[in-house]
């Protein structure tokens, strides 16, 4: 009877193996979507992802003995892509003392059967506008009435700039500013020489595009250029 006695006590002094316990939030995902995972039990935890990818470093923390691990995850590979229904993808959890527990993750389709089998793609928002009915449908003829009535309006009433003409005879007195304009332009500097060619060039458009190749010149416009060109508008006078 003693004997039998000392071995029972030893048997309650033998602490029982704690179970691991793991959870995941949430248990249920789309693929691609991210996973909690949550592993508390005694001693050392490790996380086998297996398919399942780490988002991160994981959380450890120990109190009252009690270790507990968190580890955000997501599965991004071949394995866990689902077919016409969910899928369901294990995540174990090993313990140091070699005890294994396994969570398991449905993985569902991000799009349904029905739709991937269809011919044309639909879509959650329509690219049409709906019907307008009612009275809101006097109103938005009566606006777009008034805003065609408005636009027609104001192209009318804008005025008008006449752009000259090459070959047309310009003011005399214009002409001989800017010819002068020129002349003196040859003996400053180079900007003053490009401001003289596009002056010239807006009141004489006969010689436009040669006023303008003037005016705007890599390198600087040369007095030989200047010269040229007030020859040039000379003989239009």
């Amino acid at each position: 009877m003693r004997a039998l006695a000392a071995i029972a006590a030893a048997l309650v002094l033998v602490p029982a193996a704690s179970a691991l316990d793991v959870s995941a939030a949430p248990s249920r995902i789309a693929f691609g979507d991210p996973v909690v995972v949550t592993a508390t039990g005694e001693g050392p935890i490790e996380l086998e992802l297996g398919p399942w990818t780490a988002l991160g470093p994981p959380g450890t923390s120990v109190r009252d003995g009690i270790t507990t691990v968190v580890q955000r995850v997501a599965c991004l590979v071949e394995a866990c892509v689902p077919g016409d229904g969910a899928r369901s993808v294990p995540l174990p959890v090993a313990r140091g003392d070699g005890r294994v527990s396994a969570v398991r993750i449905v993985v569902r389709p991000r799009v349904p059967p029905a739709a991937v089998a269809a011919d044309k793609a639909s879509y959650r928002r329509s690219t049409t506008l709906p019907p307008v009915q009612g009275h809101h449908a006097w109103l938005a003829a009566l606006l777009l009435s008034s805003l065609a009535l408005a636009g027609a309006a104001a192209l009318a009433l804008r005025p008008r700039r006449r752009r000259p003409q090459a070959g047309t005879q310009p003011a005399p007195d214009a002409l001989a500013r800017a010819l002068r304009l020129l002349r003196e332009s040859a003996g400053r500097p180079a900007p003053d020489r490009r401001r003289a060619a596009d002056l010239a060039g807006r009141v004489a458009p006969a010689v436009g595009r040669r006023a303008g190749t003037v005016a705007w010149s890599r390198p600087d416009p040369a007095v030989e250029d200047v010269e040229e060109l007030a020859g040039q508008i000379e003989e239009l006078g």
